[in-house]
């Protein structure tokens, strides 16, 4: 199961310190979607991104996540204070997609629930990946 670690207190119409919309669905943006991160935005300005990772060189699975049953990604923008985190995310999928992420996400963190974080590798543009070898 996926949470979401951003809160979004709001309902339709209510609108950001920046005064654009902040949003739960793409119904409550008119034209633009809903984002990730709570806000209406010109399709244009979001993607899809996939993170995916190995641990130690090896495919991510119930035997080689023993160590790290649960981990947390956090997408980081280009604002000091721009994250969203997604936990608890299991280590065995090996990946982790995310749709409507804001362009200017540019880095992802990838760590242990609870006990901080492994790596951080900024996001490929042209593919709109993220990948990483943890070593826990």
């Amino acid at each position: 199961m996926r949470w979401l670690l951003v809160v979004v207190a709001c309902t339709a119409g209510c609108k950001s310190d920046d005064g654009s919309p902040e949003c739960t669905s793409d119904s409550d943006c008119g034209d633009l979607v809903c984002a990730r991160d709570g806000s209406c935005r010109p399709s244009s300005e979001v993607r899809q991104v996939t993170v995916t990772w190995k641990i130690d060189g090896m495919a991510a699975d119930a035997q080689t996540c023993v160590p790290t049953p649960d981990l947390f990604v956090q997408f980081d923008g280009s604002e000091f204070d721009g994250s969203l985190g997604f936990a608890p995310v299991p280590c065995a999928q090996g990946q982790f997609n995310v749709d409507k992420l804001p362009t200017e996400y540019l880095e992802v963190e990838i760590g242990i629930e609870g006990r901080g974080i492994l790596d951080a590798v900024p996001i490929n543009l042209m593919t709109n990946t993220a990948d990483f070898d943890l070593v826990p």
